[in-house]
């Protein structure tokens, strides 16, 4: 059975085919009159409907574009023209797609570094079909994009760092100091935004420094301590020879016990266990509290050395502790104080390895590796339910298991970052530092 809707258009056929065969003068004179009009008027029906689907695609392909040249700049200022309107056009192409039938020219970035706006004219158009019987063979397509680099008012990161045996490999560390240094660079670049980062370099302790002796939160040992006698071994190697250590205390901090390692807060009634360990076993650099000054986070990534095992926990709460504020660092702003000013507080976690050291309290002496694997996994539970953002990159990690603690680790799989070489670890970092940026469209 033909229903209504499907029996119209056989309907019209059939009034017109009347049209055509009526003998009466005055209609088939009419229609032979009006049929033309009839026929342009759908044409150009059809050429507006066609223009305005193809004015949407410009218009997102030119967005894209923008977009992307914006986060290239702002993530590598020393970015020059060519490259920037390369990397549009990429992005533009890409959207508009090869049988669109849309003929654009080439288009180009302007940037006004004073505002930090980046903008974009397009001048494109679509071949008519309909229209050219009235004289018009093309429809313009133009697009006006203008990306704002918003600041994102405070921003408080602490670089948490594998500074492990295995990050000599290979020029690895050197590969570690360019990204994160790009992420410095891009992030203390943002105009009117107040940015702070910490270094955290770890392997199987992490180094405060000799300048809280006397905290009534650190308890300094009186003399001696075992300590892995090993300042180079391969993270996968877990062979060691214990070795005597030195009285004096030389920064080097080891665990409290259970659940007390799992939490930031340092209190004079559970204080922190500073331990004398060879110093090939502690050998980093102290770790930079939250500074304004990017000279000082610049020296300190340039400082970096590499030796000894991998225990993540440690880095990842001395990261925690250096974006809190109170004790042990007064660095911090309060989280309160960050929200009100639109702001976030980062870690951004990078680790070479799997654990291969585990707490035997204060020591990290043991090699139960699976506690470790649990104590990184709650550390990070606690990190996010703290509200501070948490990122992570796997930089030529093989295992499986802590690759996907470190994915589950993260804010979400997509601030898990699994970099294979050089230049993935690279395009990780200016990700985060993307993340961290609040781009927006303006209009």
């Amino acid at each position: 059975m033909m229903t209504r809707a499907s029996g119209r258009p056989l309907y019209i056929a059939s009034q017109l085919a009347k049209l055509t065969r009526s003998n009466r003068g005055n209609v088939a004179m009419m229609f032979a009159f009006f049929a033309p009009v009839l026929v342009v008027a759908l044409g150009l029906a059809i050429d507006f409907g066609r223009a305005n689907l193809a004015r949407t695609t410009v218009q997102e392909a030119a967005d894209a574009a923008l977009l992307a040249a914006a986060r290239l700049k702002t993530a590598r200022p020393d970015t020059s023209q060519t490259e920037l309107n390369a990397t549009a056009q990429k992005f533009f192409d890409a959207v508009l797609g090869s049988d669109s039938g849309i003929v654009a020219l080439p288009i180009t970035v302007s940037h006004n570094a004073a505002t930090n706006e980046f903008s974009v004219d397009v001048n494109a158009h679509l071949p008519s079909t309909f229209m050219k019987l009235a004289g018009v063979d093309q429809l313009d397509l133009g697009a006006d994009t203008v990306v704002e680099v918003a600041p994102p008012g405070v921003v408080e990161v602490s670089l948490v760092l594998d500074v492990t045996g295995s990050m000599g490999d290979d020029g690895k560390i050197d590969d570690l100091k360019e990204a994160a240094g790009n992420l410095v660079a891009s992030m203390y670049a943002l105009p009117e935004t107040d940015v702070r980062f910490a270094v955290v370099p770890f392997a199987q302790y992490v180094n405060i420094g000799t300048g809280f002796s006397g905290a009534s939160w650190l308890d300094i040992p009186s003399g001696g301590g075992g300590g892995d006698d090993d300042d180079d071994d391969d993270d996968d190697d877990d062979d060691d020879d214990d070795g005597g250590g030195g009285p004096a205390f030389s920064g080097c901090v080891g665990s409290r016990n259970y659940p007390e390692n799992t939490v930031h807060e340092v209190l004079s009634s559970s204080p922190v266990p500073g331990v004398n360990v060879w110093s090939g076993a502690c050998s980093m650099p102290a770790i930079t509290p939250l500074t304004e000054t990017q000279s000082t986070v610049d020296n300190a990534l340039t400082a970096l050395n590499t030796q000894g095992w991998t225990y993540i926990p440690t880095g990842l709460i001395w990261g925690w502790r250096t974006i809190t504020h109170g004790q042990p660092y007064q660095e911090a702003l309060t989280s309160a104080e960050v929200a009100s000013r639109g702001g976030t507080k980062a870690i951004v976690l990078m680790t070479d390895g799997r654990n291969t050291r585990a707490p035997s309290y204060p020591d990290h002496e043991s090699t139960d590796i699976t506690l470790a694997n649990d104590l990184t996994a709650e550390i990070c539970a606690n990190v996010k339910a703290d509200g501070i953002d948490l990122f992570t990159i796997a930089f030529d990690v093989s295992d499986t298991t802590i690759r996907g603690i470190l994915e589950d680790c993260a804010n979400s799989s997509s601030d898990y970052y699994d970099a294979q070489n050089a230049n993935q670890l690279i395009d990780a970092f200016d990700s985060i530092g993307e993340r961290l940026r609040d781009l927006s469209l303006k209009r």
